[in-house]
């Protein structure tokens, strides 16, 4: 059987075909053999791609996860809001962020030289 080619989702990289559902057995398609009707399971991990980022430190944001607005300690340095698919979303030097427009998700919160990930419920 030919590998398909990988499938894609927003904000994840695909890290391969498993042969069971708890994704412990890779599926090695040079040497697999298929018999019959099977069910191939994608593996998923974050994926950060397309935001710059020359952070090492995290940033503290609270509360978190968060219905609505953010709070970041900024410093008083810029603050950039991104999707994990590397789209800038708003950039303010608040250090509170309402995140109340945005659908249910994961976001990063960047400033100076830190970074922190947001989840808004």
């Amino acid at each position: 059987m030919a590998e398909p080619t990988p499938p894609t989702k927003e904000g994840y990289t695909f890290a391969g075909w498993y042969s069971d559902a708890g994704l412990a057995t890779p599926w090695d398609f040079s040497v697999g053999t298929v018999t019959g009707d099977m069910t191939l399971y994608a593996k998923w991990q974050e994926s950060t791609t397309g935001i710059e980022s020359h952070s090492v430190g995290v940033a503290r944001a609270y509360p978190n996860p968060t219905t609505g607005e953010v709070t970041i300690e900024n410093d008083g340095a810029e603050v950039f809001l991104y999707s994990l698919s590397g789209e800038l979303l708003k950039r303010t030097y608040s250090s509170r962020i309402d995140l109340s427009g945005y659908p249910s998700g994961v976001y990063l919160l960047q400033t100076g030289s830190k970074t922190a990930k947001v989840v808004k419920q």
